[in-house]
């Protein structure tokens, strides 16, 4: 059985982009290979994803969504550095 990634509380604000469109959501949880966010962004499981940290552009994928939250797996995993930038606070007024 595959060990799952430590996974680690965030208060992180981001914006998600579709193709479609661009949403704002919060992060719950962080780990390496994936997120937990809540807000309502409407995609569907599947979809690819795009958001920024910092100068970076992390592509994933969409695994679960809800009218309130949802999951993405990383197309590739965050560096130490990505995951201890999205492990902080971020209000959505710093975007």
């Amino acid at each position: 059985m595959k060990a799952r990634d430590t996974r680690w509380p965030s208060s992180w604000a981001f914006e998600l982009r579709t193709r479609e469109a661009r949403f704002l959501a919060r992060v719950t949880n962080v780990s390496l290979s994936g997120l937990h966010f809540e807000g309502r962004v409407k995609a569907r499981p599947g979809q690819i994803v795009k958001f920024k940290i910092l100068n970076d552009i992390v592509t994933g994928r969409v695994v679960r969504v809800s009218m309130t939250e949802g999951a993405i797996s990383f197309r590739r995993k965050l560096t130490d550095f990505q995951l201890s930038i999205m492990r902080q606070l971020r209000d959505f007024h710093e975007l």
